[in-house]
């Protein structure tokens, strides 16, 4: 779902205030013991679902009887890595996993074929609600948000083709471009919008007098 404040978000998600660090500390590491894991033929602790832990932080300032709130959110995204089921032999519900972790990197890729027909000027639909995680990070993904990716690769020959893969996809992502910008509460927006048109008229009355 989404609003005008929180923007895009997943319902039933537990939202915890944080009053310092430690507090945001202790949510992330409560999320992240809850993540799936399983062992496979290619690794025991394997990840069987992505992980978006989401940090909002929120500014109010004062000038006189006026306050503005901005809001950022910072996104950390670990996705689970591709897997080929005769490589990991996950069967069942392991099997059932890896078709969803796979089909949300499609999605993934999909959206930034997309973004890289917009850049070329191509009139092209981007599929953001193809899969949660690219709906979640659509801000992130030539939106309004400043990004970064971290590529995890193996250094062994039998992982070469997955690395390499890795390696131009992160490419691809680079090439997007953000366009970030200050995120006001609509409320705040609405008031800031009218009181600068307010200091038009006022000094159009100045310089023109209660006669114009």
């Amino acid at each position: 779902r989404e609003d005008a404040r929180r923007g895009v978000f997943l319902d039933g998600v537990v939202r915890r205030r944080c009053r310092d660090v430690d507090d945001a500390l202790a949510a992330f590491r409560a999320g992240s013991r809850r993540r799936a894991v399983r062992g496979t033929a290619k690794n025991d602790r394997s990840s069987r679902s992505h992980a978006v832990f989401t940090l909002e932080l929120a500014r109010t300032t004062s000038v006189g009887t006026a306050t503005a709130t901005a809001i950022s959110r910072l996104h950390l995204v670990d996705l689970a890595g591709s897997e080929r089921l005769k490589e990991s032999r996950a069967a069942g519900v392991g099997a059932r996993e890896a078709g969803a972790i796979n089909g949300s990197l499609a999605a993934l890729g999909n959206v930034v074929a997309a973004l890289e027909a917009r850049a070329r000027g191509d009139a092209v639909h981007v599929p953001y609600r193809d899969a949660k995680l690219t709906r979640l990070l659509q801000d992130a993904l030539g939106g309004n948000a400043y990004a970064a990716i971290v590529c995890c690769v193996a250094a062994g020959s039998a992982d070469a083709a997955h690395s390499t893969a890795t390696l131009r996809f992160a490419s691809r992502l680079k090439s997007l471009k953000n366009a970030p910008r200050k995120n006001l509460d609509p409320k705040d927006a609405e008031i800031a919008r009218l009181r600068r048109e307010n200091a038009k008229l006022k000094a159009v009355l100045l310089k023109h007098g209660p006669g114009l």
